[in-house]
Protein backbone atom coordinates (compact mmCIF):
# COMPACT_ATOMS: atom_id res chain seq x y z
CA UNK A 1 0.00 0.00 0.00
CA UNK A 2 2.85 2.39 0.81
CA UNK A 3 4.57 1.33 -2.53
CA UNK A 4 1.04 2.65 -4.80
CA UNK A 5 1.10 6.03 -2.81
CA UNK A 6 3.96 6.64 -3.55
CA UNK A 7 3.61 5.66 -6.91
CA UNK A 8 0.71 8.11 -6.99
CA UNK A 9 2.52 11.00 -6.44
CA UNK A 10 5.89 10.19 -8.72
CA UNK A 11 3.83 9.76 -11.74
CA UNK A 12 2.34 12.77 -12.11
CA UNK A 13 3.85 15.77 -12.22
CA UNK A 14 3.15 18.27 -9.35
CA UNK A 15 4.64 21.50 -10.20
CA UNK A 16 3.05 23.29 -7.33
CA UNK A 17 5.82 23.72 -4.47
CA UNK A 18 5.23 22.34 -0.84
CA UNK A 19 4.26 26.13 0.49
CA UNK A 20 0.82 26.00 -2.42
CA UNK A 21 -0.23 22.45 -2.12
CA UNK A 22 -2.28 22.38 0.38
CA UNK A 23 -2.63 18.67 0.26
CA UNK A 24 -1.05 17.13 3.18
CA UNK A 25 -0.33 13.90 1.72
CA UNK A 26 1.91 15.89 -1.33
CA UNK A 27 3.52 17.98 1.89
CA UNK A 28 4.73 15.03 3.15
CA UNK A 29 5.86 13.01 0.00
CA UNK A 30 7.53 16.66 -0.66
CA UNK A 31 10.10 16.26 2.66
CA UNK A 32 10.50 12.62 2.11
CA UNK A 33 11.77 13.39 -1.68
CA UNK A 34 14.66 15.86 -1.12
CA UNK A 35 16.12 13.31 0.70
CA UNK A 36 18.93 11.34 -0.85
CA UNK A 37 18.64 8.44 1.37
CA UNK A 38 16.21 5.38 0.61
CA UNK A 39 12.99 6.19 2.16
CA UNK A 40 11.41 4.05 4.73
CA UNK A 41 8.28 3.48 3.00
CA UNK A 42 5.96 1.79 6.03
CA UNK A 43 7.12 4.43 8.68
CA UNK A 44 6.07 7.23 5.89
CA UNK A 45 2.66 5.47 5.50
CA UNK A 46 2.06 4.55 9.42
CA UNK A 47 2.88 8.73 9.71
CA UNK A 48 0.11 9.77 7.04
CA UNK A 49 -2.49 6.96 8.51
CA UNK A 50 -2.04 8.77 11.80
CA UNK A 51 -2.49 12.39 10.36
CA UNK A 52 -5.73 11.08 8.31
CA UNK A 53 -7.17 9.45 11.19
CA UNK A 54 -6.26 11.61 14.30
CA UNK A 55 -9.86 10.70 16.07
CA UNK A 56 -9.58 6.80 16.02
CA UNK A 57 -6.87 7.04 18.63
CA UNK A 58 -9.55 9.64 20.76
CA UNK A 59 -12.31 7.48 20.50
CA UNK A 60 -9.99 4.55 21.71
CA UNK A 61 -8.30 6.29 24.71
CA UNK A 62 -12.06 7.72 25.33
CA UNK A 63 -13.59 3.78 25.74
CA UNK A 64 -10.03 2.65 28.01
CA UNK A 65 -10.81 5.22 30.44
CA UNK A 66 -14.58 4.81 30.82
CA UNK A 67 -13.90 0.91 30.67
CA UNK A 68 -11.33 1.80 34.07
CA UNK A 69 -14.59 3.84 35.92
CA UNK A 70 -16.93 1.08 35.05
CA UNK A 71 -14.81 -1.41 36.50
CA UNK A 72 -13.67 0.60 39.77
CA UNK A 73 -17.70 1.73 40.13
CA UNK A 74 -18.51 -2.09 40.28
CA UNK A 75 -15.34 -2.94 42.13
CA UNK A 76 -16.86 -0.75 44.69
CA UNK A 77 -20.63 -1.79 44.59
CA UNK A 78 -19.29 -4.87 45.52
CA UNK A 79 -17.41 -3.93 48.35
CA UNK A 80 -19.74 -1.97 50.00
CA UNK A 81 -22.15 -4.76 49.84
CA UNK A 82 -20.06 -7.42 51.60
CA UNK A 83 -18.75 -4.74 54.07
CA UNK A 84 -21.89 -3.41 55.20
CA UNK A 85 -25.40 -4.57 56.40
CA UNK A 86 -28.07 -2.93 58.96
CA UNK A 87 -27.27 -2.54 62.19
CA UNK A 88 -28.39 -5.72 64.19
CA UNK A 89 -31.33 -5.87 66.66
CA UNK A 90 -30.69 -7.44 70.32
CA UNK A 91 -33.08 -9.65 71.48
CA UNK A 92 -33.84 -10.23 75.37
CA UNK A 93 -36.06 -12.82 76.47
CA UNK A 94 -37.30 -14.48 79.43
CA UNK A 95 -38.27 -18.13 78.93
CA UNK A 96 -39.56 -20.15 82.55
CA UNK A 97 -38.98 -17.39 84.89
CA UNK A 98 -38.25 -13.64 85.10
CA UNK A 99 -34.93 -12.36 84.19
CA UNK A 100 -33.13 -9.54 84.77
CA UNK A 101 -31.27 -7.29 82.73
CA UNK A 102 -29.09 -3.87 82.49
CA UNK A 103 -29.67 -1.86 79.32
CA UNK A 104 -26.82 -0.09 77.27
CA UNK A 105 -27.59 3.18 79.32
CA UNK A 106 -27.31 1.42 82.45
CA UNK A 107 -31.38 1.15 82.63
CA UNK A 108 -32.82 -1.62 84.68
CA UNK A 109 -35.16 -4.17 82.96
CA UNK A 110 -36.90 -7.23 85.10
CA UNK A 111 -38.90 -9.10 82.13
CA UNK A 112 -41.36 -11.47 83.02
CA UNK A 113 -41.38 -14.88 82.05
CA UNK A 114 -42.47 -15.36 77.82
CA UNK A 115 -41.42 -11.95 77.50
CA UNK A 116 -39.22 -10.02 74.50
CA UNK A 117 -37.19 -6.80 74.18
CA UNK A 118 -35.50 -5.66 70.96
CA UNK A 119 -33.26 -3.24 70.22
CA UNK A 120 -30.75 -1.65 68.70
CA UNK A 121 -27.34 -1.56 70.49
CA UNK A 122 -25.10 0.59 68.17
CA UNK A 123 -28.41 3.45 68.20
CA UNK A 124 -29.64 2.94 71.71
CA UNK A 125 -27.67 5.18 73.71
CA UNK A 126 -28.82 8.11 70.95
CA UNK A 127 -32.25 7.36 70.69
CA UNK A 128 -33.42 5.29 73.54
CA UNK A 129 -35.94 3.52 72.32
CA UNK A 130 -37.04 -0.34 72.72
CA UNK A 131 -39.57 -2.94 71.68
CA UNK A 132 -41.54 -4.67 74.44
CA UNK A 133 -43.91 -7.96 73.85
CA UNK A 134 -45.24 -9.00 77.10
CA UNK A 135 -44.69 -7.55 80.59
CA UNK A 136 -41.39 -5.56 82.22
CA UNK A 137 -40.96 -3.75 84.98
CA UNK A 138 -38.16 -0.91 84.16
CA UNK A 139 -35.81 1.27 86.42
CA UNK A 140 -34.93 4.06 84.08
CA UNK A 141 -32.07 6.12 84.55
CA UNK A 142 -32.19 9.02 84.66
CA UNK A 143 -31.00 11.38 80.46
CA UNK A 144 -32.78 11.64 77.54
CA UNK A 145 -36.19 10.23 76.45
CA UNK A 146 -36.97 6.60 77.41
CA UNK A 147 -39.62 5.50 74.70
CA UNK A 148 -41.16 1.92 74.82
CA UNK A 149 -43.15 0.67 71.94
CA UNK A 150 -45.62 -1.90 72.30
CA UNK A 151 -48.47 -3.24 70.26
CA UNK A 152 -51.17 -1.56 71.83
CA UNK A 153 -49.32 1.74 72.61
CA UNK A 154 -45.94 3.32 73.47
CA UNK A 155 -44.37 4.75 76.72
CA UNK A 156 -41.95 7.64 77.09
CA UNK A 157 -40.09 8.82 80.00
CA UNK A 158 -36.93 10.71 81.74
CA UNK A 159 -35.99 8.85 84.83
CA UNK A 160 -38.33 6.95 86.44
CA UNK A 161 -39.41 3.26 87.46
CA UNK A 162 -43.02 1.28 86.08
CA UNK A 163 -44.48 -1.47 84.68
CA UNK A 164 -45.68 -2.03 80.94
CA UNK A 165 -47.76 -5.18 80.05
CA UNK A 166 -48.97 -5.61 77.10
CA UNK A 167 -50.08 -8.90 77.05
CA UNK A 168 -54.34 -9.17 77.02
CA UNK A 169 -54.64 -7.44 74.18
CA UNK A 170 -54.64 -3.96 75.80
CA UNK A 171 -51.37 -1.69 77.05
CA UNK A 172 -51.19 -1.31 81.08
CA UNK A 173 -48.72 0.85 83.06
CA UNK A 174 -48.04 1.19 86.41
CA UNK A 175 -45.52 3.88 87.90
CA UNK A 176 -44.05 3.97 91.13
CA UNK A 177 -41.77 6.90 90.71
CA UNK A 178 -41.10 9.98 88.33
CA UNK A 179 -43.87 10.56 85.42
CA UNK A 180 -44.49 8.85 82.53
CA UNK A 181 -46.69 9.65 79.39
CA UNK A 182 -48.83 6.99 77.43
CA UNK A 183 -49.98 7.27 74.11
CA UNK A 184 -51.76 5.12 71.55
CA UNK A 185 -52.71 7.62 68.69
CA UNK A 186 -56.39 7.96 69.55
CA UNK A 187 -55.82 8.47 73.49
CA UNK A 188 -52.52 9.90 75.51
CA UNK A 189 -51.87 10.97 79.11
CA UNK A 190 -49.70 11.41 81.72
CA UNK A 191 -49.39 9.26 84.77
CA UNK A 192 -47.27 9.96 87.81
CA UNK A 193 -46.01 7.77 90.86
CA UNK A 194 -49.08 6.01 92.35
CA UNK A 195 -51.31 5.88 89.07
CA UNK A 196 -51.84 2.87 86.85
CA UNK A 197 -53.51 3.13 83.64
CA UNK A 198 -55.39 0.44 80.66
CA UNK A 199 -55.22 1.61 77.25
CA UNK A 200 -57.33 -0.26 75.12
CA UNK A 201 -58.29 1.30 71.43
CA UNK A 202 -60.31 4.28 72.46
CA UNK A 203 -60.86 3.50 75.87
CA UNK A 204 -58.23 4.91 78.51
CA UNK A 205 -59.14 4.04 82.27
CA UNK A 206 -56.47 5.81 85.32
CA UNK A 207 -56.92 4.64 88.79
CA UNK A 208 -54.78 4.76 91.89
CA UNK A 209 -52.46 2.02 92.63
CA UNK A 210 -52.89 1.12 96.96
CA UNK A 211 -52.30 -2.47 96.45
CA UNK A 212 -49.15 -3.90 98.34
CA UNK A 213 -48.57 -6.72 95.99
CA UNK A 214 -48.27 -4.64 92.47
CA UNK A 215 -44.72 -6.05 92.22
CA UNK A 216 -45.14 -9.37 93.20
CA UNK A 217 -44.72 -10.84 90.18
CA UNK A 218 -41.35 -10.40 89.82
CA UNK A 219 -40.20 -10.06 93.57
CA UNK A 220 -42.04 -13.25 95.29
CA UNK A 221 -43.04 -11.54 98.20
CA UNK A 222 -47.32 -10.83 99.13
CA UNK A 223 -49.11 -9.05 101.65
CA UNK A 224 -52.65 -9.76 102.18
CA UNK A 225 -54.81 -8.06 104.85
CA UNK A 226 -58.02 -9.17 105.23
CA UNK A 227 -58.18 -10.39 101.42
CA UNK A 228 -60.52 -12.75 99.99
CA UNK A 229 -59.51 -15.67 98.07
CA UNK A 230 -60.70 -14.84 94.90
CA UNK A 231 -58.26 -11.79 94.75
CA UNK A 232 -55.05 -13.57 95.88
CA UNK A 233 -55.48 -16.43 93.47
CA UNK A 234 -54.64 -14.30 90.58
CA UNK A 235 -51.51 -13.19 92.04
CA UNK A 236 -50.09 -16.68 93.08
CA UNK A 237 -51.08 -18.11 89.38
CA UNK A 238 -49.13 -15.46 87.97
CA UNK A 239 -46.21 -15.62 89.43
CA UNK A 240 -45.32 -19.43 89.93
CA UNK A 241 -47.41 -20.19 87.02
CA UNK A 242 -49.95 -22.62 87.47
CA UNK A 243 -53.45 -22.93 87.37
CA UNK A 244 -55.11 -23.29 90.85
CA UNK A 245 -58.88 -24.21 91.19
CA UNK A 246 -60.77 -22.97 94.02
CA UNK A 247 -64.32 -24.58 95.10
CA UNK A 248 -67.30 -21.92 94.96
CA UNK A 249 -67.97 -21.81 98.51
CA UNK A 250 -64.03 -20.49 99.67
CA UNK A 251 -63.76 -17.60 96.81
CA UNK A 252 -65.03 -15.19 99.57
CA UNK A 253 -62.88 -16.32 102.47
CA UNK A 254 -60.59 -13.54 103.61
CA UNK A 255 -57.30 -14.91 103.91
CA UNK A 256 -54.39 -12.23 106.60
CA UNK A 257 -50.99 -13.74 105.55
CA UNK A 258 -47.61 -12.68 104.17
CA UNK A 259 -44.97 -14.55 101.72
CA UNK A 260 -41.75 -13.75 100.94
CA UNK A 261 -40.47 -16.00 97.83
CA UNK A 262 -41.72 -19.37 99.70
CA UNK A 263 -42.43 -22.01 97.87
CA UNK A 264 -46.39 -22.98 96.49
CA UNK A 265 -46.28 -25.95 98.59
CA UNK A 266 -45.54 -23.82 101.63
CA UNK A 267 -48.12 -20.69 100.57
CA UNK A 268 -50.93 -23.11 99.61
CA UNK A 269 -50.67 -25.27 102.46
CA UNK A 270 -50.79 -21.89 105.11
CA UNK A 271 -53.83 -20.64 103.31
CA UNK A 272 -55.42 -24.38 103.15
CA UNK A 273 -54.43 -24.07 106.90
CA UNK A 274 -56.18 -21.19 107.80
CA UNK A 275 -59.56 -21.35 105.76
CA UNK A 276 -59.68 -25.17 106.94
CA UNK A 277 -59.53 -26.50 102.57
CA UNK A 278 -57.76 -29.02 101.68
CA UNK A 279 -56.33 -29.20 98.18
CA UNK A 280 -54.48 -31.87 95.39
CA UNK A 281 -51.21 -30.76 93.64
CA UNK A 282 -50.69 -32.53 90.09
CA UNK A 283 -47.57 -31.60 87.68
CA UNK A 284 -49.43 -28.38 86.65
CA UNK A 285 -53.02 -27.78 88.66
CA UNK A 286 -53.75 -27.09 92.03
CA UNK A 287 -57.58 -28.18 93.25
CA UNK A 288 -58.40 -26.48 96.52
CA UNK A 289 -62.17 -27.21 98.14
CA UNK A 290 -63.51 -26.56 101.56
CA UNK A 291 -66.87 -26.22 103.03
CA UNK A 292 -66.31 -22.49 103.33
CA UNK A 293 -65.96 -19.83 105.87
Amino acid sequence: MTTKWFEKYSQKNYSMSKENTGDPEFDLFYELSEFDTPINTDAAWNKVKNQIHPKAKAYQVYWKFAAILVMAFTLGVVVFLQYSSPNELKNLTAKQTVSNYQLPDGSFVALDRKGTISLDEDDFLDNRTLNLKGRAYFDVKKGASFNIKTKYGSVEVIGTSFDVDSRNDELFVQVYSGIVSISNGMKSTKLVKGQSAVLKDNSLQISENKSANAQSWRSGEFQFEDQPLKEIIPLLEDYYNIEIRVSKALLECRVTAEFKKQSLDEVIDTISQILNAKYKKSSNKISVSGKGC
